[in-house]
């Protein structure tokens, strides 16, 4: 993509359990591994990536985007982070834009 275009082209989700057994970093893998699956790229078409998580209080790990940008494909790559309650998954999209 060139630089002065941006698309939000593909999305991925985690299925919803009260414990998951993954770490955090894990899952979000999985939802990145997704997103690319479902629009045929792989991390080098990506140049940026965006992660939305819930409050730091709601899981104890603080500065979460830090910690998860890894797991979310983000390595060597700029990140931006939100979150705002419940709106967060909307706001992702918004960012991502």
């Amino acid at each position: 993509m060139g630089r002065d275009r941006v698309a939000v082209v593909g999305a991925g989700m985690t299925r919803f359990v009260r414990r998951a057994q993954e770490t955090a970093k894990e899952l979000a893998w999985e939802a990145a591994s997704k997103a690319l699956e479902s629009c045929e790229l792989t991390l080098d078409d990506i140049d940026a990536v965006v992660v939305d998580t819930a409050p730091e209080a709601f899981d104890g790990v603080h500065m979460n985007s830090e910690y998860l940008s890894d797991g979310a494909g983000g390595w060597g790559k700029p990140v931006i982070r939100g979150y705002v309650g419940g709106g967060t998954g909307v706001f992702a999209a918004i960012q991502g834009w």
